[in-house]
């Protein structure tokens, strides 16, 4: 029997595979909160979603901007389209980058660094 092959975490930004990410998170927030009537708990409201999606050992793909996508978006505060696979699915959304650190291995040139984007209801495909 193959031995199975381990892969990093592949992401696209505007369409093009940019980088690689190991410890990736994606996370939900509803934003519903609950309503409170004289008698108690009424319900809840449907509130602004919104999606983290976070991860470490980011690793531009060769021959990518991946990191220069990343910087300009982040210092110019644009939107950036992202699609990445959770659980066999494909998660695309649009958000803004909110906390980046890049760095570089001066023996080999080797990029890394930590990402954190923030967004709205990313679409399951």
């Amino acid at each position: 029997m193959a031995n199975p092959k381990i892969r990093m975490f592949t992401v696209l930004l505007n369409g093009k595979k940019a980088f690689t990410i190991n410890n990736v998170k994606i996370g939900y927030k509803s934003g519903d909160a609950s309503q409170m009537g004289q008698e108690g708990y009424i319900g809840h409201s449907d509130g602004a979603f919104i999606t983290t999606f976070s991860g470490t050992e980011v690793v531009p793909v060769a021959g990518s901007t991946g990191t220069a996508i990343l910087e300009s978006h982040m210092l110019l505060h644009k939107d950036i389209d992202f699609t990445c696979t959770i659980g066999g699915k494909l998660h695309k959304g649009i958000g803004r980058i909110t906390s980046m650190e890049l760095s570089a291995q001066t023996a080999d040139g080797a990029a890394s660094g930590t990402i954190e984007i923030e967004g709205g209801t990313p679409v399951l495909v």
